[in-house]
């Protein structure tokens, strides 16, 4: 698990995302601030957005959950 630090209110859920979802990460973002979004775009389906791009696989977990992997 891997956390950020964060500007604003914290979110009312956690969320998790399998890693090898987001090998297509770049390494470096064009801006110095950059959102960072969970959002139902599809049906029930949750994706999480950085910057322009949006990854699948995003599932909401408690804290114990998310910890263990």
């Amino acid at each position: 698990m891997t956390r950020v630090a964060a500007q604003g209110p914290p979110w009312p859920e956690e969320y998790a995302i399998d890693a090898g979802e987001l090998r297509d990460l770049p390494k470096r973002l064009p801006r110095q601030l950059v959102e960072v979004s969970i959002r139902q775009l599809e049906g029930d389906d949750l994706f999480l957005l950085i910057g322009p791009r949006a990854y699948s696989g995003v599932h909401p977990v408690t804290l114990g959950d998310a910890a263990r992997g």
